[in-house]
């Protein structure tokens, strides 16, 4: 990434991270669409429900990697390839223990925390199953972002996108057997998912082994400056990523005060905004990578150009996403097997939410910029204040607006988060010009 035509790269490196994305969220699609169409819509409502809770792990466990990125990302820039080894192990050696905790932790708070979301009796049962299931997965889940993480920071996106595809034909062709063929309900479904977690979890891990692990030569398996750096460069993104999962969860609750219809429509359109949400958050993630790498090897000025392509590529991205969702919307709730009435209210919702989708796109590669520089601290700062405008919008408009509270409290809090990045990204864009400068004078 520190040589070639930048927009080139961003796109190649973008492209497979988006195709993944994209693979792995089609395989918790296909879990909603399979329950929804042969167990009903309860099913529909209560993974939708599961959501928000698995999320809170899995994004805690992306934060967690994603200092393992940003560090190798520099290791990558400098060619300081010993320390990738070093750095590959360490991350394997502490947070795989980490996560064998996390999940039989979360299996005796499931009741607890659906009681606080406010969960509807009717579906209750049927949550509880599904998250107890999906719990079993954490392991593997962490192990396939460990990999993943290490190899995003090296420039490899693509082999994360293998692993996907398998995972996504194996998770339809399960969840088929499991839920169509065998009727095992929502237990099926959720056996599905787990099954497809441990198989790319286990295709990224031996691709690691033979190409990483094995080829790069290094004295020590685990070292506290790995652990150091990988913590510091995480953390922040834990933290912020465990506060912004968390108050997912307290929205969900504010949602499911407005019945079993409208949590259906809502988590159904938000199957459909989480798969708009990825090629923006991909792109950042390029650029993140790139930035990174960038900043190892000392080019500054080509950090400036990568952040004004990306910039432009983001706008052009978020516009024809937004007009995509426009209009194929309701088509697309209706796979889930609702009713008419239920699709209109996904249809409306949005409506409502895709006319931020712009503001979530620059939102998130100021934070990939960001983060690439080595600064975690801002974007976590922006990201849980917007959470807190979120979540206080909400709470405030949900008996007034009722239904819109959510779409709209959730574009103003993205509005003043990119704003509070701005002002960083302008602060650390005239730090970068500098050295620059400096560059410049002392050739």
């Amino acid at each position: 990434m520190t040589k070639g035509n930048i927009t080139k790269i961003l796109f190649q490196f973008a492209a497979p991270l988006v195709a993944s994305s994209l693979l792995q969220q089609l395989y918790n699609i296909a879990d909603s669409m399979i329950a929804g169409n042969f167990i009903g819509e309860n099913a529909v409502a209560a993974i939708g429900v599961s959501t928000s809770i698995v999320m809170f792990f899995t994004n805690v466990i992306i934060g967690f990697t994603t200092g393992i990125s940003i560090y190798i990302a520099g290791l990558t820039g400098r060619q300081e390839n010993e320390k990738i080894g070093e750095a590959a192990r360490t991350s394997f050696l502490y947070l795989l223990p980490a996560s064998i905790i996390m999940a039989f932790l979360s299996l005796g708070i499931i009741d607890q925390v659906l009681v606080m979301m406010h969960t509807d009796a009717s579906i209750f049962a049927m949550t509880k199953t599904y998250i107890s299931v999906i719990f079993i997965g954490i392991p593997f889940v962490m192990l396939y972002n460990i990999c993943s993480s290490v190899l995003r920071g090296m420039g490899n996106s693509r082999t994360s996108m293998e692993a996907i595809v398998i995972a996504t034909f194996t998770n339809i062709l399960v969840d088929v057997l499991f839920v169509a063929v065998f009727h095992w309900g929502i237990m099926g479904a959720a056996l599905a998912t787990v099954l497809s977690q441990l198989f790319s979890c286990l295709y990224v891990l031996i691709y690691l082994y033979i190409h990483v692990i094995r080829k790069i030569p290094c004295r020590h398996n685990f070292t506290m400056e790995a652990l150091r750096e990988q913590t510091r460069l995480g953390l922040p993104c834990v933290l912020q990523s465990g506060v912004m999962s968390f108050g997912s969860i307290i929205l969900q609750g504010i949602m499911n005060t407005l019945g079993v219809q409208a949590v259906t429509a809502i988590t159904s359109a938000y199957r459909l905004d989480s798969l708009a949400m990825l090629p923006a958050v991909s792109v950042a993630s390029a650029v993140s990578t790139f930035t990174a790498q960038n900043m190892g090897a000392g080019q500054y000025k080509r950090i400036q150009e990568g952040y004004s392509i990306g910039v432009k590529m983001m706008l052009a991205l978020s516009v024809t996403i937004a007009g995509i969702v426009i209009l194929f919307g309701k088509p697309f709730i209706l796979l889930f097997g609702v009713s008419e009435e239920v699709a209109n209210l996904g249809q409306s919702f949005l409506l409502m939410l895709s006319i931020f989708y712009p503001v979530f796109g620059i939102l998130n590669l100021f934070i990939g910029f960001l983060q690439g520089t080595g600064n975690v601290v801002t974007p976590a700062i922006c990201n849980v204040t917007g959470l807190v405008v979120r979540l206080t919008l909400a709470a405030l408009l949900v008996v007034p607006l009722g239904f819109p509270s959510v779409p709209y409290s959730e574009g103003i809090s993205w509005i003043v988060a990119a704003c509070l990045c701005y002002s960083k990204c302008r602060k650390t864009k005239k730090k970068l010009s500098e050295e620059v400068a400096a560059q410049a004078v002392s050739q």
